[in-house]
């Protein structure tokens, strides 16, 4: 690994590593930064540097992807699945869902039918 000398990128290694272990409890940018105690400047500047995407934007698709697995099964409604990944809104989700994985969950589950 280019980067295991900098110091930067085990800050970097260790957010990315929480954001995965708890991406169904974090929301905002805020939550982000506020769990690893570093402003959210110096996690979104560590986060372009080395991942290339901001770590709201990595949030939200580590949120999408689990909501795409949830989608996938059966009986799984569109807004469960929103409710379950954080979203009180199933049409605001909906619109972050097609950004992200360029298909709307309705379709999802209409292909899984």
């Amino acid at each position: 690994e280019k980067h295991a000398k900098e110091k930067a990128w085990y800050v970097f290694r260790d957010i990315k590593e929480s954001i995965e272990d708890n991406y169904l409890e974090l929301s905002r940018m805020d939550d982000i930064a506020g769990r690893a105690n570093l402003s959210a400047a110096y996690i979104t500047r560590l986060f372009r540097r080395y991942h290339h995407m901001t770590p709201y934007n990595y949030l939200i698709q580590k949120k999408m992807e689990h909501a795409l697995d949830l989608l996938r099964q059966q009986n799984m409604s569109v807004q469960l699945a929103a409710a379950m990944v954080g979203y009180d809104d199933p049409f605001h989700f909906s619109r972050v869902f097609k950004k992200f994985k360029g298909i709307s969950p309705s379709e999802v589950r209409n292909v899984m039918v």
